[in-house]
């Protein structure tokens, strides 16, 4: 009898390729052996060197296969029209080419590269998605900051800002993507309204709007007391989070454990001794900037939902 595939993608580029690395490395340590894994790593030509790329290889393994996929020719559909901002990179637009990159494919798990895998992935890929375009947890932030649940109920539009999903842990039905061509929607939406606060975050939510399944915060659990699964299968070191950045951090010595089992450690441990006091500056400027933003486009009488969805 044949072994199951997992596929999982990531989106990277050399800034944040030891951080995926340590991601993967901990993936593989925690798999069931019951399984194939093909691990997709999505990149732009020219934003990942060549010896990053071999290192990452190197984490391949009978069962475990790492390919690296370019999505230039992608983004070109959509040259010019992608915003970026703060914290946000070209990288967080790649998983929407997904359903165009891998046709044969009908289900996908996207992992954000600056998380750290606990629990067998299996587990959560075989979640049943039925008609559902995917399947995420809450956002935690939306849980903890009120100007933030006004901001998806009154902005995005969903209907309870507890369905307002993280989009750094999805699992993509992406035959159902595709079937409901959601990447022609997303460029019509992408056309008609910039989202300033979490953009493509914000855009899925409204593709996706009532075709979510929740799974629970051990499958995207942020170093925060906000949420208290039973279990820990995965740590989401989210926003300015980072234990690469900063002492302190929850759950950071399970980060700095799986970290220091790989190669990528002393690249790590040097950004991290690297990170300067105007680098946190700018972190600590983000949170009120996007309460800023958050709280213009509760004001902005043409925001989307007031302009797309109230008649």
């Amino acid at each position: 009898m044949s072994k199951q595939t997992i596929n999982i993608a990531y989106t990277v580029d050399d800034k944040y390729v030891d951080i995926m690395g340590v991601s993967i490395y901990s993936l593989k340590k925690n798999r069931s052996k019951n399984f194939i894994y093909d691990i997709y790593v999505l990149y732009k030509d020219g934003t990942i060197s060549e010896e990053n790329k071999k290192r990452v290889l190197s984490l391949s393994e009978k069962d475990f296969n790492i390919h690296f996929v370019d999505v230039s020719k992608y983004l070109k559909m959509l040259e010019g029209k992608l915003k970026t901002r703060d914290y946000y990179s070209i990288t967080t637009y790649y998983r929407l080419f997904i359903p165009l990159i891998f046709p044969d494919i009908n289900k996908m798990l996207y992992l954000d590269s600056d998380t750290l895998i606990l629990g067998d992935v299996s587990q959560l890929y075989n979640t049943e998605l039925g008609e559902n375009y995917l399947a995420g947890a809450t956002d935690e932030a939306i849980l903890a900051i009120p100007i933030f649940q006004k901001y998806v109920e009154e902005v995005v539009g969903v209907d309870k800002y507890q369905d307002y999903f993280n989009a750094g842990v999805i699992l993509m039905n992406i035959k159902k993507f595709r079937e409901d061509k959601l990447f022609d929607k997303f460029v019509d939406l992408n056309d008609k309204y910039y989202f300033i606060v979490a953009q493509d975050q914000d855009l899925l939510n409204v593709l996706c709007r009532n075709k979510v399944h929740y799974f629970d915060h051990s499958w995207n659990k942020n170093p925060t007391e906000i949420t208290k699964p039973s279990s820990l299968n995965l740590i989401h070191y989210h926003l300015t989070m980072k234990p690469w950045h900063y002492d302190g951090i929850m759950y950071s010595d399970d980060f700095w454990s799986y970290a220091n089992e790989t190669d990528f450690y002393d690249n790590i441990l040097k950004e991290k001794q690297n990170f300067s006091e105007e680098d946190k500056k700018k972190d600590e400027a983000t949170t009120p900037l996007l309460f800023e933003k958050a709280q213009k486009e509760i004001d902005n009488i043409n925001n989307y939902k007031r302009k797309f969805l109230i008649k």
